[in-house]
């Protein structure tokens, strides 16, 4: 193909992805999905920017850093450790108060800390990796929204346990995503599978279940099959109580993996290249 033709194809290309939009336009709207990204989960890395305002050379990342709008720090990493990100990106004053500008739902509003030294450092491989799968599942059109925990937590019940992030698909169809790095044992393996259950089952009267599946997440092939394991058809979990004297953890009785959990359960091996 001649240098001439493949620079037609291009802008052709381009045209078609514009639409009627100028590409200020397009440009505004990028920068727009990547700050409420942000603002949703409280923070950022340059790869996730580059997946969700579809720029994979990371300059929308950098003029939003000059621009003011996003902070850059070298997390304690430094990229050193496998699926940490060596920099993260969070909102400045002025990026908050642009995404607030933004938001038409008052219920959309979040409590967002601007130091991005506040940022649970511990938690960044965990949660980088519910950010990109939940930004790649939106590019693929596998999911038409989420929910990040933040979120969830900030409209739900105290007391109730958060998934990593819900996906939508349509209006009522609704994934939990559990990021697993680690393995569970005994009580905690136990009450996940139970949680599991119970949020995937109808409520007494037929109120519709919290969520019609729930996605297991994680790199280690050892940790899905265990995960496979506990929840298949008849496998036995325990039923603990608190003592209220003691304050100790006692299993009380055993309860069996009803065989309708099997099909609504999904398991996602996330492979390193």
């Amino acid at each position: 193909m001649d240098t001439s033709t493949q620079i037609k194809k291009m802008q052709a290309a381009r045209a078609l992805r514009l639409g009627d939009k100028s590409p200020r336009q397009v440009g505004a709207e990028k920068a727009n999905l990547v700050l409420l990204w942000i603002y949703r989960w409280g923070w950022a890395s340059p790869t996730t920017v580059g997946l969700v305002g579809s720029d994979n050379q990371n300059g929308l990342a950098a003029r939003l850093v000059r621009r003011g709008f996003l902070n850059k720090i070298r997390t304690e990493s430094g990229g050193g450790q496998r699926d940490v990100p060596a920099y993260i990106l969070t909102l400045t004053e002025l990026g908050r108060h642009e995404v607030e500008r933004l938001i038409t739902d008052p219920d959309d509003l979040l409590p967002y800390d601007v130091d991005p030294y506040r940022i649970n450092q511990t938690l960044l491989r965990h949660d980088h990796m519910a950010q990109t799968a939940t930004a790649k599942a939106l590019a693929s059109g596998t999911i038409s929204g989420y929910q990040t925990e933040r979120e969830l937590r900030q409209k739900s019940q105290k007391s109730m346990k958060q998934p990593d992030v819900v996906w939508q698909q349509g209006s009522d169809h609704l994934t939990a995503v559990e990021i697993e790095l680690s393995a569970k044992w005994e009580r905690d393996l136990d009450q996940f599978v139970r949680s599991c259950i119970y949020a995937m089952t109808e409520g007494r009267n037929g109120e519709p279940p919290r969520f019609q599946h729930i996605a297991v997440v994680s790199d280690a092939p050892a940790i899905v099959t265990r995960y496979k394991r506990a929840f298949s058809p008849g496998a036995s979990y325990g039923i603990w109580k608190r003592d209220e004297k003691s304050r100790h953890w006692k299993q009380e009785r055993t309860a069996e993996v009803p065989d309708w959990v099997e099909e609504r359960m999904l398991w996602k091996l996330v492979e390193h290249r």
